[in-house]
């Protein structure tokens, strides 16, 4: 009898619990990656590739400086691409294709460049970049002014 009790009360339980909102669940696609000041030097941030899948990459574009978020994933069929230095490129390591520090592809089966986050500034400097509003790059198509930060 304690057993079924105990069944029943942790099912009621359970059922209340997951039908009432929860009041500290927030948007976990928007997060704050770190003040703007953090992000000076030219090159990839990588420590948000694992925890996110997103790159942050600050960059020297149209003779500004530009802090960008690319997904992490390859345009070609969704593999989690790798950065390497020494190559300066993203590499796919499934099936070989390459993306440059702009996010361009430069060889392999990837079809487009790295899709592109979007960026903003809040409150004291704080870069908030949104995973579920992305960007997906093609020929001739311009960035739109929330895909950068412009240092």
């Amino acid at each position: 009898m304690f057993f079924l009790s105990s069944v029943a009360g942790l099912w009621a339980f359970l059922t209340l619990r997951f039908s009432i909102p929860s009041a500290v669940c927030r948007d976990r696609s928007r997060l704050i990656v770190g003040r703007l000041s953090e992000f000076n030097t030219e090159g990839v941030y990588t420590h948000l590739r694992d925890s996110h899948g997103i790159w942050l990459v600050c960059i020297r574009a149209t003779g500004q400086r530009r802090l960008m978020a690319y997904r992490a994933t390859c345009t070609h069929l969704g593999c989690l691409t790798m950065w390497s230095q020494a190559d300066n490129e993203f590499h796919c390591p499934c099936h070989g294709s390459a993306f440059d520090l702009s996010g361009n592809n430069l060889r392999g089966p990837a079809p487009r460049p790295l899709d592109v986050c979007t960026l903003r500034i809040l409150d004291d400097d704080l870069v908030e970049v949104n995973t579920a509003r992305t960007f997906r790059r093609g020929p001739g198509r311009a960035l739109p002014p929330d895909s950068y930060i412009v240092l």
